[in-house]
C-alpha cells in the first residue's frame, strides 16, 4: 500500500497533462526557474523544497550509498519504487508543502 501510495503523490504533480496543457506550458509555479514542473522537477530539483529534499536525498543514500551519482531519472524511480516508509513519510511532506503553497 505504501508503494502504490507514493508512487502516485508525484503523478499528482502533473495535472496539465491531463489537462491537456502543453508539456513547454507546464511551468512550475513555486518558483522563477521558468522550468516545467514535471515529476523529476518537483522531487529533485525546484529551489522551493530544497530543506525537505536534503532530508529525502540524505535518507536514499543511506539506502543505497551510490544514490548521488545515480543520473536524475534513476534517483526518482528508486524513491518511487521504494516501499520504505520514512522515504513515503517524507515524499509526503514535500508533496504536501506543495499543496498548502499552491492552495493557501
Amino acid at each position: 500500500m505504501a508503494g502504490l501510495r507514493m508512487r502516485c503523490l508525484p503523478l499528482a504533480v502533473e495535472t496539465g497533462r491531463y489537462s491537456h496543457i502543453p508539456y513547454h506550458e507546464r511551468v512550475c509555479r513555486l518558483c522563477n526557474r521558468g522550468e516545467v514542473e514535471d515529476q523529476a522537477y518537483f522531487i529533485a530539483i525546484c529551489p522551493r523544497f530544497n530543506d525537505i529534499r536534503l532530508k529525502l536525498f540524505n535518507h536514499c543514500y543511506s539506502i543505497t550509498d551510490n544514490f548521488y551519482q545515480l543520473p536524475l531519472q534513476d534517483k526518482i524511480k528508486f524513491m518511487l519504487c521504494n516501499n520504505d516508509n520514512h522515504m513515503v513519510n517524507l515524499l509526503t511532506s514535500l508533496y504536501s508543502c506543495r499543496q498548502n503553497i499552491i492552495y493557501r
